[in-house]
């Protein structure tokens, strides 16, 4: 009772005393005026060393993790690849206006983020805006190197598929299948590892690493749950409903931000009600 009661009770408590919804809606926001610019710094950055259809598959698939909605998804990506080519011809001028937007754009989402978590796991110290504005710049390089790690690795993961394939002793194994799941289950391993990357590094406050993957954990949870529900949502009534229609892929678009951005302040919640358990010496049975 006193485990439910610290964690069900407690987290409602939270969510209330920190705004989940305005901080949600904000992130969500923030993350919406963050997108071109770091695209257009990647594809301008990237695009000079890789071969441009590598990064425009990972960039893709990425995309689809990120809104596991396949209908919704592909309209961003049509939407974005298919400027690319200018990017690529004007590559020094997308270079510098990147640079240039995502010196603003960049310390709204990772500051917002910040500035949430930071009262989240309650740190009310300052660092001046010099700090965070290079911790903001050191996460968007993160971000980089992340994508160009993945560009050498998704293709050795397809080179291996497409190798298997071909092999008979391979046919009664079903290996679309196989694959099918592989890809689902990395899809979860990138998010969780995301939303663990997330809190252990944006807030200033130093964490309990275990604290911190059980945050991610939960929120990862989550997230599949949430994609679940609310593709049923939107297929069973916002689908059938007329007046929507009109506006159906900004609306799914929108929620579904703000949604990712909600579920990522719970993981967070989570964390520190952990956190603040294991201070007192309960159970840490979760």
């Amino acid at each position: 009772m006193q485990f439910l009661n610290h964690y069900v009770i407690g987290l409602l408590k939270r969510l209330d005393e920190h705004h989940i919804f305005l901080a949600g809606a904000g992130i969500a926001f923030s993350l919406i005026l963050s997108t071109i610019p770091i695209l257009l710094l990647l594809f301008a950055l990237l695009g000079k060393f890789i071969d441009p259809l590598t990064i425009q598959d990972n960039i893709s698939k990425i995309i689809t993790t990120m809104i596991p909605y396949p209908e919704y998804a592909e309209f961003i990506k049509i939407a974005i690849l298919k400027r690319v080519p200018e990017v690529y011809q004007y590559s020094t001028t997308a270079f510098f206006l990147g640079v240039i937007g995502l010196f603003f754009t960049s310390t709204w989402i990772f500051s917002s983020m910040r500035t949430i978590l930071n009262e989240i796991f309650g740190y009310d110290k300052t660092k001046g805006i010099i700090f965070g504005l290079l911790r903001d710049f050191g996460m968007v390089l993160l971000v980089i190197v992340m994508i160009l790690v993945s560009t050498f690795v998704l293709p050795s993961i397809n080179i291996f598929i497409t190798a298997t394939e071909n092999l008979n002793f391979l046919v009664n194994f079903k290996v679309d299948k196989i694959v099918h799941a592989i890809y689902s289950l990395t899809s979860v391993i990138v998010v969780l590892f995301l939303f663990f990357l997330f809190y252990l590094l944006i807030p200033y406050s130093k964490l309990n690493k275990k604290a911190v993957f059980i945050g991610a954990l939960w929120a990862t949870i989550f997230w599949e749950l949430a994609r679940f529900l609310f593709g049923y949502y939107v297929e069973n009534f916002l689908q059938t409903n007329q007046f929507y229609q009109a506006f159906l892929l900004v609306i799914v678009l929108l929620f579904w931000l703000f949604y990712a951005s909600i579920l990522f302040l719970v993981g967070a919640e989570i964390a520190q009600l952990y956190i603040e358990r294991m201070k007192l010496g309960g159970d840490q049975t979760f």
